[in-house]
C-alpha cells in the first residue's frame, strides 16, 4: 500500500513536470505552433489556443493531485480522542506518525523547555486540517488543531465553551490560566488514577470560542505553545 502510493505521487508530479513544459512551449512559441485536421480541413492552432489549453490541464492535473493527496490521509474525518487519533497516540516516533497518518512530518530545529524534554515540532496541513505535533525526545508528546478535527463528542474549533461544558460536564474538565493570563487552558480530568492523557481546549477570551484543541499528556507536552517549542 505504501509503494502503491508513492509510485502514485511519483507519476501525478511526473504529469505536472511535464504540462509545465508544454505550458511554457505553447505561451511562448510562434505564432501558429501546428495545423489539425478538422473534418476536410486543416486548421491553425494559434499561440493563444494552445496557451489556454495546457494551461487547464495543468490546473486539473495540479487539482487532482492535491484531492488524491487529501483522501490518501488517514487523518481527514478522523475523531480526536484520549486514545488519540487515526491510529496515532503519544509515544510514537515522527516516522510511526507519518507512516499512520500519511502526511509528511518535517521536525522543526530543537529545543530545550523545562520540564518538558528536547522537544521539536511538525506543521501539519492536509485537506482541512491544519495544526502542529509536539515530539518530545523523539516521541510524540501531543498534537493540538486550529482547524479540520473534531473530538469523538463533536467538539471543535468554533465550538462555544457552554457547548464545550454541556458535553463533557463541568465536572470532569479542568480550567487554568493561561500563561498571558488573559484566558484559559480547560483540560479533561484524568479517568482513573495515574492516568496522564488529557484533551485541551483553548477559547478565545473575548468571543469564548475555541481557537484551537489538542491532546497528549497533561504533565507534559500537553501544556506547551508552539511559540515556545
Amino acid at each position: 500500500m505504501r509503494l502503491q502510493a508513492n509510485r502514485c505521487e511519483e507519476e501525478v508530479s511526473g504529469r505536472l513536470y511535464v504540462l509545465r513544459f508544454a505550458v511554457r512551449g505553447c505561451c511562448d512559441g510562434p505564432l501558429t505552433l501546428t495545423r489539425l485536421r478538422v473534418g476536410g480541413d486543416y486548421r491553425p492552432v494559434t499561440r493563444g489556443v494552445c496557451c489556454m489549453l495546457t494551461s487547464l490541464l495543468l490546473a486539473l492535473a495540479a487539482v487532482g493531485g492535491t484531492a488524491s493527496g487529501e483522501l490518501g490521509s488517514r487523518l481527514v474525518g478522523a475523531r480526536l480522542s484520549l486514545d488519540g487519533l487515526a491510529g496515532v497516540r503519544p509515544g510514537m516516533t515522527p516516522s510511526q506518525v507519518r507512516a499512520a497518518w500519511r502526511v509528511p512530518i518535517v521536525l522543526s530545529r530543537s529545543k530545550s523547555i523545562p520540564p518538558v524534554r528536547p522537544c521539536r515540532m511538525a506543521s501539519i496541513a492536509i485537506g482541512p486540517v491544519r495544526g502542529y505535533a509536539l515530539f518530545e525526545a523523539g516521541h510524540l508528546g501531543a498534537v493540538f488543531f486550529t482547524a479540520g478535527v473534531r473530538t469523538d463528542r463533536g467538539i471543535g474549533v468554533g465550538s462555544t465553551l457552554k457547548m464545550l461544558t454541556a458535553t463533557y460536564g463541568a465536572s470532569r474538565l479542568l480550567f487554568s490560566p493561561a500563561p498571558n493570563r488573559t484566558g484559559v487552558h480547560v483540560y479533561t480530568k484524568a479517568r482513573y488514577g495515574g492516568d496522564k492523557r488529557a484533551l485541551r481546549f483553548d477559547p478565545d477570551p473575548k468571543t469564548g470560542r475555541l481557537t484551537q484543541i489538542g491532546m497528549g499528556s497533561i504533565d507534559g507536552a500537553l501544556g506547551i505553545s508552539t511559540g515556545r517549542c
